[in-house]
């Protein structure tokens, strides 16, 4: 609402003196039922490029890894140490979305570097508004005055986006940059949940393990957030015990990665619920030694996999056909997702990932003694 209320301000700003204004627009009398689409998208790509290259250029300075940059359609990331990159052409016709997911390669100073990376972001949209805002106010007589109107929308966004982005708001459940910065300088809920979700992220570019977690900050992280980003934070909880051999404990969190999975299964993307799937039905198996969960897991995974077998659908269903006594498939699977596991790179939660499948050829290997 409030951002809606610049953007009307701003237009209002810009199209109401431009008749008189002598700049040669032919549209300015009906510009609030008839806007270029396409200067309004190219505004809006180059606000959020702009804005997310703050975020990776900062963190990349501070020692971070950049593991993803995601701009409207245009999406690059890094999974299991190979590059990826997607085009949504859905994106062209919704909001602009964006997003940097930087992983620390030490939690030192972790707070003051995340702040940093927060605060560059608004600053990155506001450098380019000013600009484009002073471009926008000397078109007159200048070479670029027929496209004025691409500077007004951009400075508009610009300037309207660092502003709205540093007020502490938390839209549909996810925080502002300013909520950030605010949380992580008052040690608030969600600095813990950033310092969590950190610290597992780390484990793919430095030697730190699931075993080496605080799991106590990461259990209180899960309880100050819900739904969809509690539900990894419990898994993360069942991994670092597993990892540590505390098998009660494991179970017991894998019950609360349940009982939150119950509530928020809906609202999660196909491809996001398989991997859940997954993770239960291997720790339903190795865990709990229970078969009729594991299959129950299983079968729930028939939906169509966008991307085939990952190495931990082939750890669930190595898992899942070991509990039943089915050795000689399980070997089969084991040797599928293992040749996986292996390729992956140096880092502890890769580390933990060969643990896993070696700890399942212990098993294979006992049943079949």
């Amino acid at each position: 609402m409030l951002a809606g209320s610049g953007v009307l301000f701003g237009y209002h700003y810009w199209f109401g003196p431009v008749a008189t204004a002598g700049i040669a627009v032919w549209f300015a009398a009906v510009f609030s039922l008839a806007l270029d689409q396409a200067d309004k998208w190219v505004d809006a790509f180059l606000y959020t490029a702009f804005h997310e290259m703050g975020h990776a250029v900062v963190a990349a300075a501070l020692d971070m890894k950049i593991r993803r940059f995601y701009v409207g359609p245009f999406d690059w990331r890094m999974r299991d140490g190979k590059r990826q990159f997607r085009f949504s052409p859905a994106a062209l016709l919704g909001s602009m979305p964006g997003a940097v997911g930087c992983v620390p390669a030490s939690l030192e100073e972790f707070r003051w570097r995340l702040i940093g990376v927060c605060a560059a972001g608004p600053l990155a949209s506001l450098l380019p508004g000013v600009v484009a805002f002073g471009m926008a106010l000397e078109a007159k007589g200048m070479p670029w005055e027929h496209y004025w109107r691409l500077f007004s929308y951009l400075s508009t966004f610009g300037i309207l986006g660092f502003l709205v982005n540093l007020i502490p708001l938390r839209p549909e459940s996810n925080y502002s940059d300013g909520a950030n910065i605010y949380q992580l300088l008052a040690a608030g809920p969600a600095s813990k949940v950033q310092h969590a979700f950190a610290m597992v992220s780390s484990t793919m570019v430095s030697p730190l393990h699931p075993r080496d977690y605080d799991l106590d900050l990461i259990q209180e992280a899960a309880g100050a957030c819900c739904g969809q980003r509690a539900l990894p934070l419990q898994l993360y909880a069942v991994s670092g015990f597993l990892d540590r051999g505390q098998i009660a404990e494991a179970n017991e969190a894998l019950s609360h990665a349940e009982a939150v999975y119950a509530d928020s299964a809906a609202a999660m993307p196909v491809d996001q619920r398989i991997e859940i799937h997954d993770a239960f039905t291997f720790g339903a198996a190795v865990i709990r030694r229970d078969a009729a969960a594991a299959r129950e897991w299983w079968e729930r995974t028939t939906e169509k996999r966008p991307e085939g077998f990952t190495a931990e659908a082939w750890r669930g269903y190595c898992g899942f056909l070991w509990i039943e006594g089915r050795v000689t498939e399980a070997r089969h699977a084991w040797a599928l997702g293992n040749a996986i596991v292996q390729q992956y790179p140096k880092g502890g939660g890769y580390e933990f990932d060969r643990d896993c499948f070696a700890m399942l050829r212990n098993e294979l290997e006992a049943a079949a003694a």
